[in-house]
């Protein structure tokens, strides 16, 4: 298994992105999607994910020594292929459903740092989860943590999904400058302003505006547009 999984990523690379390839040529997507279906590569994933956890520290769990370690590696390539996967070619997508988000959670130990902080950098790739899996994790996990307990990266990934989440149902609206991202499955304004700022050394993101809605009240009668401008790049 852990022969199997330092190749994937390099094997995986040999294959051009869809945008690149010529049309002889098999693309990473279709590569991925070849994976998946014969070798299901998500649960084996998922179980390998729930066996390197068992023999960590809970200390390593929740501090930045986890980085080092071979799970967040597992971890990191799990986010490869669900983001090299194709958001353009349905048949080609890969996302993470409601059942295998359980899963992590339960694999990853719950409200670890760890977790939280893979849930976090998820969120921000774009695709990974579709808006039903980001609400259940949202509702069913992240809501119920105990708010003295969160730290650094849990704070960080409830702000992530408390705007992911209310955005998709429009209670509120993003907008920010246009960019992008390598690997991300989406792009411009609807990335760059979706987020608030990463912290640490996990990630480095785009500047944008965050937008927040305030609905009707006494000292007005229309609904107002909010914006505040976060920066992440200094």
């Amino acid at each position: 298994m852990k022969g199997a999984f330092a190749v994937l990523k390099e094997v995986i690379r040999l294959f051009p992105r869809s945008n690149f390839a010529s049309p002889r040529d098999i693309t990473r997507e279709a590569c991925i999607h070849s994976l998946q279906t014969q070798f299901d590569v998500l649960q084996a994933c998922m179980l390998n994910l729930r066996s390197l956890s068992q023999v960590l520290d809970g200390r390593v769990m929740g501090s930045d020594d986890v980085l080092t370690t071979e799970l967040w590696t597992r971890l990191g390539q799990l986010r490869y292929l669900l983001e090299n996967s194709s958001a353009d070619q349905k048949e080609y997508n890969l996302m993470l459903e409601g059942r295998q988000a359980d899963q992590l959670w339960n694999a990853l130990n719950g409200s670890t740092e760890c977790c939280l902080r893979w849930l976090r950098l998820a969120a921000d790739s774009g695709g990974i989860f579709d808006d039903t899996t980001q609400a259940h994790l949202f509702h069913r996990y992240i809501c119920k943590m105990d708010p003295a307990t969160i730290r650094l990266h849990g704070f960080n990934c409830f702000q992530a999904l408390f705007a992911d989440v209310n955005n998709a149902s429009q209670v509120w609206k993003t907008s920010g400058r246009s960019g992008q991202k390598a690997g991300c499955k989406i792009n411009g304004p609807a990335f760059v302003g979706r987020r608030v700022r990463v912290l640490r050394q996990d990630e480095k993101m785009h500047n944008g505006t965050l937008c927040s809605y305030i609905p009707p009240n006494a000292n007005s009668r229309e609904p107002r547009i909010q914006k505040h401008t976060v920066r992440w790049d200094e």
